[in-house]
């Protein structure tokens, strides 16, 4: 479901589109492949160009380095035999190379007492959040009194709409009376924010922080977080290295925090 508010499409013209396509197909039953290519229209318009050789097309720098570590991800993969594998690394983009000898850097920190555990954990996190691109968070599943049902994400359900202060905010499900529309804030609830239980390379220590501005918040921690145990200038390329894998790809390691780390895996 798409909330479209003026503001939001002030800034953002790819909504103006899918407004402008929705009250031309008002009433009508139209094909997902003609949404998507006003969708793939919208983002080319906005785009700076073509990029260079070796590079991801018109990918944004963080999508780039996610497929990056996608693509690492099934080169190491077991069901991708010798050939298959030989094919991805032949072909393989800049960015794979560049996630490599970042990972390879943080390594280092392995040499530090104690930390080999941290080390190991933490890459993993690192590479198993492109599995979950981008965050989907637990769901609700919300039943109105014709019996349809719809799926939200249970942050984004409290700060739209007052369903959960009317009918409870416990379990997966909630049955409500009348209309879905009848239910949204004349406000948003701001306090409503998502949070990520954070890892970082070299302590068993977590930090949990809001999703919104979680890089730039993760980054600025990454030197404070048990700084007693190791200080950055005992191993700065590989503290430095960390926080570039986090920058260049918007992805923290770590996990929602009502699924333990346990839960986190990495299935392709």
């Amino acid at each position: 479901m798409l909330r479209l508010d003026s503001d939001k499409q002030m800034r953002a013209g790819w909504l103006r589109k899918v407004r402008a396509f929705i009250e031309e197909h008002a009433g009508e039953r139209v094909g997902i492949e003609e949404l998507t290519d006003v969708l793939s229209r919208a983002a080319r318009a906005s785009g700076s160009g073509p990029l260079s050789p070796g590079t991801f097309g018109q990918l944004s720098k963080r999508a780039g380095y996610c497929a990056g570590l996608y693509w690492n991800a099934l080169m190491a993969h077991p069901s991708y035999k010798k050939h298959q594998s030989a094919h991805l690394f032949e072909h393989r983009p800049n960015a794979c190379r560049t996630l490599y000898r970042l990972e390879q850097k943080v390594r280092r920190l392995e040499a530090q007492p104690g930390c080999k555990e941290h080390v190991e954990r933490w890459l993993k996190l690192f590479r198993e959040q492109v599995f979950d691109l981008r965050s989907i968070e637990p769901r609700v599943r919300v039943v109105n009194e014709r019996g349809e049902a719809f799926e939200f994400g249970r942050v984004w359900l409290r700060r739209e709409t007052t369903i959960l202060d009317r009918f409870g905010d416990d379990g997966d499900e909630i049955h409500i009376i009348g209309n879905f529309e009848d239910y949204w804030r004349e406000e948003k609830d701001h306090s409503a924010e998502r949070t990520w239980v954070c890892y970082f390379p070299h302590t068993a220590e977590t930090r949990l922080l809001p999703v919104k501005g979680l890089v730039s918040a993760w980054c600025g921690l990454l030197a404070e977080v048990d700084q007693y145990r190791i200080e950055w200038d005992d191993e700065p390329k590989a503290f430095e290295s960390a926080k570039k894998l986090v920058q260049l790809t918007g992805l923290v390691p770590g996990h929602d925090p009502e699924i333990p780390v346990e839960s986190v895996s990495c299935i392709l």
